[in-house]
């Protein structure tokens, strides 16, 4: 008779199951952690990446919004037939659009509804003509034929780092195109 413990069988039978057993439990620690420090590396480049478009694209909006203007001043002069200017507030970061009578008197103030230009972007000049301003309020005026003086308006990017402070954009309209061009500061 056998007096041999009980037996699982074969001692190979049993190591197989045992490293059946073993790769059932999951990943070691260590593999964990090094997928986790992978996945913060993608996150962090990824989080940057889109922190600095989001950023660029609150620029290039705000220069759209000032082109837009400036294109409804200009059309709304040329097919009313009655002259128009777009008021800029540096100060108050504003613009908007009065209709003029022949005699060119405001008759009807913003015409085109005041709008800020944000918080977090600011004009830092303005050119009408050959006259350049950092502060105040001023007008550009639109004949009924299209004319208008070469305007070009220059905004900059509020930001806590100092490289992102050098983004800008700068809104141009031609005088003798009536063109409106908004440029970034990479095709300045």
């Amino acid at each position: 008779m056998n007096t041999a413990p009980f037996s699982l069988g074969h001692p190979a039978l049993f190591e197989g199951r045992r490293s059946r057993a073993f790769h059932a439990r999951g990943f070691s620690l260590i593999e964990i952690l090094v997928v986790l420090a992978i996945l913060t590396i993608m996150t962090g480049v990824a989080l940057f990446g889109y922190s600095s478009y989001r950023e660029s694209l609150v620029l290039t909006t705000t220069g759209s919004t000032v082109q837009r203007t400036l294109m409804q001043a200009r059309n709304r002069a040329i097919h009313l037939n009655l002259p128009h200017q777009a008021v800029i507030d540096i100060d108050a970061n504003t613009i908007w659009v009065n209709q003029l009578n022949s005699s060119k008197t405001e008759t009807t103030p913003k015409v085109v509804p005041e709008t800020s230009l944000g918080d977090f972007v600011r004009i830092s000049s303005l050119k009408i003509g050959s006259s350049t301003f950092t502060s105040g309020t001023h007008t550009i005026a639109f004949e009924t034929d299209g004319r208008n003086p070469l305007v070009i308006v220059n905004l900059y990017r509020l930001a806590g780092d100092p490289a992102a402070a050098q983004s800008f954009t700068a809104v141009r309209l031609y005088p003798s195109s009536g063109e409106v061009q908004v440029l970034d500061s990479t095709k300045l």
